[in-house]
């Protein structure tokens, strides 16, 4: 009769999943019974939900919002459209209240989350991915955007970087034109989450390609290619 090793390659796994649940639940308990902050987050919903509420009262793509001032245009809410959508998706169903909290923690969760594959495929170490994971998860700078100054942006452009290094590994790993698509969109989403940071982000990522080594089409050649798509997604922000 087969037993399941619990000292095995399981281990890592699941106790990441267990103590990233239980640090998750004691977040949302302590945080969701906290009041409306004076700061960054629900100034994110708010810009989200006037580009909905726009685009509800044109019947279809806004360009122009009278809420702010005396109007301003909408374009460049298009150069944050990842989080505007995230932001929605949470705050739609759960209210303005709680919805861009729980954002906040799902976008946390998906970075560590992010961290911890990348690092399970790039090192081969499970403890180092669970330990990588959680250095993530509670590192100031993310616990700092996230629970002191709420800035929902900068959070969820950071929970993407790992995707992205995640996405170069699987295409340098096999690399032909489908995962190609894959570096283009994460960087191009990256993008449209933060610029600063997608910005501040590409040297990392060119030295990263550069140390990779593909088959066929070498990493300069398909680095060009998947850069040349990523940034197809940002054509709306262009408008003027």
């Amino acid at each position: 009769m087969r037993t399941m090793n619990w000292g095995g390659k399981a281990l890592p796994a699941i106790l990441f999943f267990l103590i990233l649940g239980v640090i998750v639940v004691i977040a949302s308990y302590i945080w969701l019974r906290q009041p409306v902050s004076n700061q960054e987050l629900l100034a994110n919903f708010a810009k989200a939900q006037d580009f909905l509420a726009a685009a509800g009262s044109v019947g279809g793509l806004p360009w122009w919002s009278p809420m702010f001032l005396q109007g301003t245009s909408l374009a460049p809410a298009w150069s944050f459209m990842v989080t505007n959508v995230v932001i929605w998706a949470f705050s739609l169903p759960l209210g303005f209240l709680a919805g861009p909290k729980v954002a906040m923690l799902a976008v946390m969760v998906a970075g560590s989350g992010g961290v911890w594959l990348f690092l399970r495929s790039y090192s081969g170490d499970r403890w180092a991915a669970v330990v990588g994971a959680f250095l993530f998860l509670l590192s100031p700078s993310v616990l700092t955007r996230a629970a002191g100054y709420e800035h929902f942006v900068v959070v969820c452009s950071m929970a993407l970087l790992p995707w992205t290094f995640l996405a170069l590994l699987v295409f340098f790993r096999s690399p032909c034109l489908r995962t190609s698509l894959l570096p283009a969109m994460a960087y191009g989403a990256l993008m449209l989450a933060h610029g600063k940071t997608g910005l501040m982000a590409l040297p990392v990522l060119l030295i990263f390609s550069g140390g990779r080594r593909g088959r066929g089409c070498g990493p300069a050649c398909w680095s060009r290619r998947g850069l040349h798509l990523c940034f197809w997604p940002l054509c709306p922000t262009c408008q003027r």
